[in-house]
């Protein structure tokens, strides 16, 4: 993809950890056989607009035995800071020279790679450009939890960075930026297809009893989005 007739470097960077305090070791619990890292990673990989596919974790101990599955697993990884969430954050973009940034969280297991290129088309041609878009949340938009994705570009990760001092905008990478809107552009915008026009589920795991919606259907790691939606339909249905 070209920007302003240079060679941009879309990296896809996801955050995660082993220390999490609602959920410890949520990455390397198994989903169907497979720990929940390994979902994020190869669901994230069939991404096509993205460039490469880093994961950011904390360079404590505990986070040992999650970059040695990683790296079991090929993914690239990269270590950081483990309160300094940004920092870590920050140090993977510049490192693997990315000129825009997809940030994606660890606890995403159902992440669509089609959410993912439809948020960087979003970006590209939006006028004006923004700093920063998102489609992982449903504020503002008909998005599931947890289907999506955040983008911004170096810069405005760089100025983030540079200007956060607030440990609450150093833990969690773009409160500052959602803080501050006067000063930043933030986009977002509705699923080209309606059938993912779902704000009421939420994806994303939080907690263990948030894996039961997904251990009692039958899915994988390559099981297309809309037919997870599919399956989870029925139970809210029943829920109701």
């Amino acid at each position: 993809m070209v920007l302003s007739g240079t060679k941009s470097m879309i990296i896809a960077i996801i955050q995660a950890r082993m220390g999490s305090s609602r959920f410890p070791g949520k990455m390397l619990t198994p989903l169907h056989g497979a720990p929940l890292i390994d979902w994020v990673v190869k669901r994230t990989k069939k991404a096509v607009k993205i460039d490469d596919l880093i994961v950011a974790i904390p360079d404590s101990e505990p986070n040992n035995k999650l970059e040695n599955h990683l790296r079991d697993i090929g993914a690239k990884v990269i270590r950081g800071s483990e309160n300094d969430v940004l920092a870590r954050f920050h140090h993977a973009a510049t490192t693997f020279k990315a000129s825009h940034v997809i940030r994606i969280c660890g606890d995403n297991p159902m992440i669509c790679p089609n959410a993912i290129d439809e948020l960087i088309m979003f970006f590209f041609k939006h006028e004006p450009t923004p700093d920063y878009a998102y489609n992982h949340v449903p504020d503002g938009n008909s998005w599931p939890d947890g289907l999506g994705a955040e983008i911004c570009t170096i810069e405005v990760l760089s100025q983030i960075h540079k200007e956060a001092s607030d440990p609450q905008h150093r833990e969690h990478v773009f409160n500052y930026l959602k803080e501050n809107q006067k000063i930043f552009n933030i986009q977002t915008f509705e699923p080209l297809d309606k059938r993912l026009a779902l704000p009421e589920l939420k994806l994303d795991i939080d907690h263990p009893h948030d894996l039961a919606k997904f251990a009692n259907i039958d899915i994988h790691h390559e099981t297309e989005t809309l037919k997870i939606i599919k399956l989870l339909k029925k139970p809210l249905k029943t829920l109701a």
